[in-house]
Formats: C-alpha cells, structure tokens, sequence
C-alpha cells in the first residue's frame, strides 16, 4: 500500500508527488499520457510560478526557458500602451519540456511513476483509498486528484455540476516580425465582453490564443481565427481548445482522504486566467498537508477522521485563497466599470505597470485595487468624452 497516490503528473500532481516523496511518504504518480507530452496553455511562467519553485529548491534550467519577458503591449480599439520592467515579468517555456523537468523531479525524489494509466475510478473508506486503471488497481491511505479542470474524478470530494470556467482557444506559430519585438507579452481585450487575446513569443515560436468567459463570447475560433490574420499569422492554423476553473469561488477542497490540487481544485486566477504558478503552490501544499496528516495521528482511526486532512491543507492554502479571492473580486469589478472607464483603465501606464506587479506577486490585489481607486477621479475624467 503507498502513503499517497497522485493522480496527473502536470505540474501539481508532480509538485506533489516530489513534496511527499521528499517527506518520506511512499508516493505513486499515474498520468493517462506518455511524456513528453503537448498542453494546450500560453506556457507563460509568472515570477509567482519561478518564486514557487525556488521555495521548494527547483530552478529552471536555461535550456527550458524560451523567452524572457521584459514587460507588456496592451491594446484595445486600436489603441496601445506599453510598459517594461527592470526585471523579467515572465518567462516562456514549451509545456512539453516543463512539465517533464517536475515529473522527473518527483521520480528524483523517490516517487514512482506510472504513465499511460487512465485512472477510471477513485473509492475510498476509513482506511484506505482504490485507484482503479483499466484491470489494476493501487491502494493507498490517502489520494491527490490533479488532473486538471476538465476532469470527472474530482465527483469523488464535490459535485461538478454547475462548475464555473474560462474558455481558452490557442495555436503555436513561427514568430513574425510584427510581434518579435523586445520580448514583450501581448494582450489585446475589447474582442470579447469579457476576456482577451494573446500572442506570447518564445525563442522561434509563439503562443497565440483568447481566454473568454462562455456566454461572452460567440465563435472563439473564429475571433481568434481574425486575431491570427490580423497579426500576420496563419488563419488557417489547427487550433486547441481547454478550459481553465474561474478561480476564489468556494469550493471543498478535500473529502476523506482525497485531496484536490491545481485546476481540479480551482486554483487559478479569476481575472488574468493565470493557473501555474497555483498549480504549483498548491501541489505542494497537497503533499505537505499529507506528510502532515500521516505523521500527525493515525488517520484509521474514525476520531481523526480525514477532516484533519481537509484542516491541515485548507490552512496551508489560505494564502492562495485568499488572492484567489481578490482575483475574483477584481472581475466583478471590472464587469461593473463602464467601458469608457475600463479602457481609461487599461490604457494608463501606471495601472499597467502595477497590474504588472501583482503577476509578478511584488503587490497584491488589494494594493492594485487601492492604487486604482486613488488615480479614479483623473481616470474618470479622461474617460469623459469631451476628455
């Protein structure tokens, strides 16, 4: 019987099976796919993501970063601003080679890994938890479900009905010379009610994509389809869809003795889509809370019942949840302005280079949202047609 099994090897499944692994704990790691493997995602690490895997004694490799990003290009109604930092806001990476660097982390630290496993069915009871794949099954005294946001066996900790998300669409092209440019993020809104659009430059590559809330935007592929020829991209190119959980919503996150981690559990950021750099943290903090859990009382017997579990992971989220929830808070906010104001918004340097802060995890949303309300009256002013 292991400790713990993790099922998806993406970056919070992995992060967790490392953390466990390294605590000592007998750790399992399943993923459905062979790796390396392609991901549908921007592939844009934050400073908040490269923070995370230092906290935990990880450093990307020069090789696996593409592009340093330096800063961001905002654009809408035909109209830009862009605004650099001293340092990287972000650095691109290939899904493929980033999240084979975690997995051979975990299998580093001790953990074992079983690819090509489509876990089928997650059963638990007082003692133990059945991973069944196929005509296997593991047992182990506790789980952690990361297998992302499209997943089904997260029913075993909540309902999945009624589940809010992003839509996201996104292509990989050559670069071209109208966006390799500084190596500066771009970021275009205004093409649906709520959302925007991206092109992300990598080393001889770029990531281009829209993220959108369903019901705010009508034909993704299409809209993204005019986005690429407006660019000078390829229309034509064969474009993947996923989604992303709308983040700060409350949602269980535990339920016996399974855990959930990363986008099965809803972690990533309302209002900029941003899911790594919470994939991460919170992966970790799955396989800390079950290293805590295990050695903290014998989870077999009823009077600790996994609800200590649910305590000591929930505890060590706070952090995370609590910026979630600003995040979320900051959407609403943005849903409210008028959108005269909300372009004032974008289009100030100050506001652009502050948003900036809060990717880089250098300034929170409160502080983002308090500057914003200090600057509102000369915003508002500008946003005045006569302005």
């Amino acid at each position: 019987m292991y400790d713990l099994i993790v099922i998806g090897a993406g970056p919070a499944g992995s992060m967790a099976a490392r953390q466990a692994a390294q605590s000592g704990l007998k750790t399992l790691l399943l993923d459905k796919d062979l790796f390396p493997r392609a991901k549908p995602c921007g592939g844009g690490l934050t400073l908040r993501a490269l923070d995370a895997l230092a906290s935990v004694g990880l450093r990307l490799p020069e090789s696996v970063i593409e592009r340093p990003l330096m800063g961001a290009r905002i654009t809408i109604a035909g109209r830009s601003v862009e605004v650099r930092k001293p340092w990287p806001v972000a650095v691109t990476v290939l899904r493929e080679r980033f999240d084979s660097l975690l997995l051979h982390a975990a299998a580093a630290a001790g953990a074992r890994v079983e690819l090509g496993r489509r876990v089928e069915a997650v059963t638990q009871d007082r003692s133990s938890v059945a991973i069944s794949a196929g005509r296997e099954t593991w047992s182990g005294r506790l789980a952690v479900i990361a297998e992302g946001a499209s997943g089904r066996l997260k029913r075993v900790v909540r309902p999945i009905n009624g589940e809010r998300f992003w839509i996201c669409v996104s292509t990989d092209s050559t670069l071209n010379g109208q966006v390799d440019d500084h190596g500066l993020m771009h970021i275009e809104t205004g093409l649906t009610r709520t959302g925007y659009a991206w092109i992300f430059p990598r080393r001889e590559s770029a990531s281009v994509g829209l993220s959108a809330m369903p019901g705010h935007c009508h034909g993704p592929r299409r809209i993204l389809g005019g986005y690429l020829g407006g660019h000078g991209f390829d229309a034509d190119l064969p474009l993947r869809g996923h989604i992303v959980p709308l983040g700060g919503l409350k949602r269980r996150l535990a339920s016996g003795r399974v855990l959930l981690a990363g986008d099965a559990g809803g972690f990533a950021d309302a209002f900029t889509c941003e899911g790594i750099a919470y994939a991460l943290l919170s992966g970790a903090a799955a396989g800390h809370a079950a290293a805590l859990a295990l050695a903290h009382g014998d989870l077999d017997k009823e009077k600790d019942g996994a609800g200590g579990l649910e305590r000591i992971y929930t505890d060590l989220c706070r952090p995370l949840l609590r910026q979630l929830r600003h995040s979320l808070l900051a959407l609403r906010i943005h849903d409210l302005l008028p959108a005269s104001l909300y372009q004032a918004i974008l289009l100030d340097p100050g506001c652009l280079s502050a948003f900036l802060d809060v990717a880089a995890a250098k300034r929170g949303y409160p502080s983002f949202l308090a500057y914003i309300a200090r600057r509102l009256p000369g915003l508002t002013l500008k946003a005045l047609p006569d302005a």
